[in-house]
């Protein structure tokens, strides 16, 4: 499954369908992925958010109910697509403020 430059994969089964889009950036560090997991976790109107590290790809799932409307789940995944960027965004920086020294 593809959105603009974002792929990913989804799937349904008896609670719904999950989407996932990958989080660019590999590696991700493990201080980064509890940061951002605990942001997600903070996030109490999407409580069916997550993040899925798989073989050394991050993904970004959300859980959509069986009963959501053509409408909704269209906004849904286009909000997700741009927390996917927006992930993808913040670990690159966070990255680049890691590695820059005092003197760069």
């Amino acid at each position: 499954m593809t959105m603009d430059e974002l792929s990913g994969w989804c799937g349904g089964g008896a609670y719904g369908v999950c989407v996932a889009f990958a989080v660019d950036g590999a590696p991700h560090d493990a201080a980064w992925l509890a940061h951002a997991a605990l942001w997600l976790a903070s996030l109490r109107s999407q409580p069916d958010d997550a993040l899925w590290l798989d073989d050394g790809k991050l993904y970004f799932v959300r859980r959509y109910d069986c009963d959501v409307d053509a409408a909704a789940l269209r906004v849904g995944i286009e909000q997700q697509g741009a927390v996917a960027r927006w992930l993808s965004a913040h670990h690159e920086a966070a990255r680049g403020m890691r590695h820059a020294g005092p003197c760069e």
